[in-house]
């Protein structure tokens, strides 16, 4: 009689215990939807982005993509296979120069050069060359402001796929201005200082 009573309990617990399990599942299940409407995107278990590309979505969603990744992927997008010269000192900002250029970039060649990059060429008189971030960002609004603030690309009709790279209010670090300069528009005597033909 006692093992037939151990024997009833011990399925009574377990029935009550599934019952409670399958009560906690339909509640969760039931607030999952209200947690979701409420939620900002990043809390949401799942969310449908605009895009499916990975550096758009840290880009739009990330200041720090935006300054310190955003500037190279958009670079490499916009100018894939490029040569590009820098100085030796003076454009690295998080990443290190070269190998960003090289991986986010698409740079086909990256040549060192010993020059200022802060003096070599006046970026505002480069103004009608440049591609505006709304051109190439995923989205408009602060996105383009931050890109528009951290790079400029300043390229001819056609490019010719080779770059200097300026950093007119000197070093970036993490919010300065950097310049890729299209070849192109140099004048000879910049080009001639730089070892250029």
């Amino acid at each position: 009689m006692l093992r037939r009573m151990r024997v009833r309990s011990r399925k009574a617990t377990r029935h009550w215990f599934a019952g409670l399990v399958v009560c906690a599942i339909a509640v969760n299940a039931m607030q999952f939807g209200a947690i979701e409407d409420a939620a900002r995107h990043n809390y949401r278990a799942l969310y449908r982005y605009e895009t499916y590309d990975l550096f758009d979505i840290a880009i739009a969603r990330d200041l720090a993509a935006r300054r310190n990744v955003g500037p190279y992927v958009y670079f490499g997008r916009l100018f894939p296979g490029s040569v590009v010269t820098y100085p030796t000192s003076g454009v690295d900002i998080w990443f290190d120069f070269a190998p960003s250029m090289r991986t986010f970039g698409r740079a086909s060649e990256l040549r060192r050069v010993d020059y200022d990059p802060t003096a070599l060429v006046r970026v505002p008189d480069l103004g009608a060359y440049r591609t505006p971030a709304s051109a190439f960002a995923p989205r408009s609004g602060v996105v383009t402001t931050v890109l528009d603030e951290r790079v400029g690309y300043y390229a001819s009709a056609p490019s010719a796929r080779e770059f200097i790279v300026v950093t007119p209010d000197g070093p970036p670090q993490r919010e300065g201005h950097i310049a890729f300069v299209d070849v192109a528009l140099l004048d000879a005597q910049t080009r001639t200082t730089l070892g250029m033909p």
